[in-house]
């Protein structure tokens, strides 16, 4: 009974290892889209700034 227990506590430690690698790259990959999206909008930002000076200008 001890080598049983033994072995199911060997493999809940893996899965819960696994969980724990595929919630850091979860979280890794957010980020980086994160940080992806907000250079987007800084980008988007600028071009509707432009497009209102633009505008401002033609009245």
């Amino acid at each position: 009974m001890g080598e049983r227990q033994a072995a199911a506590d060997r493999r809940r430690g893996l899965e819960i290892d696994n969980l724990r690698q595929a919630y850091r790259a979860e979280r890794d990959a957010l980020a980086g889209r994160v940080a992806f999206l907000e250079e987007e909008l800084k980008t988007a930002r600028s071009g509707v700034d432009a497009y209102r000076q633009a505008l401002r200008a033609k009245t």
